[in-house]
């Protein structure tokens, strides 16, 4: 074998794993956006800090235990809908109030998530931007359609 067929033969290697990583890029992107459609930040209280809390369920509210006091809730949703539950006390003369220190405790998580979110996007955005600056720089026709 000539060692330009060997070139062909490992080109033709290099292009079909590079499919097969943008094909699992594809499928990350997929499960991650799902992910994001609505976003939920929640500020709880529990009387135990051990008690435990499922992180892979798909709906987090679902799976936090009955101790667990939902004190503010946040959700965003990808398209910009926002939906803000806020702590309240009892006020005087049988009066609710807004509960400002929990609630500035609540901001600063959803903050806090909101600057996660970005991070996870721009890293995101960069892989992608790579990948397809690869497949353009070697030529591999197609990929651009899977990522």
């Amino acid at each position: 074998m000539s060692s330009n067929e060997k070139s062909i033969i490992n080109f033709q290697k290099v292009q079909a794993d590079f499919a097969a990583r943008c094909e699992q890029l594809n499928l990350l992107l997929e499960e991650w956006i799902d992910d994001i459609r609505s976003m939920d930040i929640v500020t709880a209280t529990a009387k135990d800090l051990r008690v435990q809390i499922d992180p892979t369920n798909a709906d987090l509210l679902k799976g936090l235990p009955a101790e667990v006091q939902i004190k503010a809730r946040t959700t965003i949703q990808l398209d910009g809908d926002l939906i803000v539950l806020l702590p309240t006390k009892e006020g005087t003369e049988n009066t609710t109030q807004i509960d400002n220190d929990i609630l500035q405790i609540h901001k600063e998580n959803v903050d806090f998530a909101l600057k996660n979110l970005s991070n996870n996007m721009k890293i995101i955005t960069d892989g992608i931007i790579q990948a397809l600056a690869l497949a353009k720089e070697y030529g591999l026709t197609g990929i651009s359609s899977k990522i």
